[in-house]
C-alpha cells in the first residue's frame, strides 16, 4: 500500500471502518499546528484532526482530485499500481532543442515547442508519455506519492 502524502488545499475522499465514503477539504495551519480535514454541512459539517484519524479510514482521492495534485506539481498514483514506485506527474509545456534532422529547420531556432503532457515513471525505471485509461480515470483510489 502506498503512502498517501497529504497537501493542504486538496479534496480527499474518507472511507470510515463502516464503509462510510465523504469528501473533505485537508487544512494545514502552520501557525496552529493543527491540519485537519473540513467538511461541508452537507456531509454533516465541522472539523476532522488528522491524529484522529485512524488506520481503519481510507484517505483517496478521485482521479479528478489527482489532475488538480498533479497540476499543483505533485506526483499522483494509483493505490492498486502493482509497479514498484510508479507514479504519474504533468510535465509543462516547453521547448526544447531539435534531436532528429526531420524536425529542424521548422521552428525558430530549432526550438520545439510542445504542449504540457502527462508522463509516468514505470516500474521499469524509466519514463514514458502516459494517457490515463477509461478504468483510471473513473478509480477513486488515486494517492498523493512522495
Amino acid at each position: 500500500m502506498k503512502k498517501t502524502v497529504l497537501v493542504a488545499g486538496l479534496f480527499y475522499t474518507l472511507t470510515s471502518e463502516a464503509g462510510e465514503i465523504t469528501n473533505a477539504y485537508f487544512y494545514n495551519n502552520p501557525d496552529s499546528d493543527c491540519a485537519g480535514f473540513g467538511f461541508n454541512i452537507a456531509d454533516g459539517g465541522g472539523f476532522l484532526p488528522e491524529y484522529d484519524i485512524t488506520e481503519r479510514t481510507s484517505i483517496s482521492m478521485s482521479f479528478g482530485q489527482a489532475v488538480e495534485a498533479a497540476k499543483l506539481g505533485c506526483k499522483v498514483a494509483r493505490i492498486g499500481w502493482n509497479g514498484s514506485g510508479m507514479f504519474a506527474y504533468i510535465v509543462p509545456a516547453n521547448k526544447y532543442p531539435a534531436q532528429v534532422s526531420v524536425i529542424k529547420g521548422e521552428f525558430a531556432n530549432d526550438l520545439v515547442p510542445y504542449r504540457e503532457y502527462w508522463a509516468l515513471k514505470t516500474a521499469q525505471n524509466d519514463i514514458a508519455m502516459w494517457a490515463p485509461s477509461g478504468s483510471d480515470s473513473l478509480s477513486s483510489d488515486w494517492c498523493i506519492v512522495e
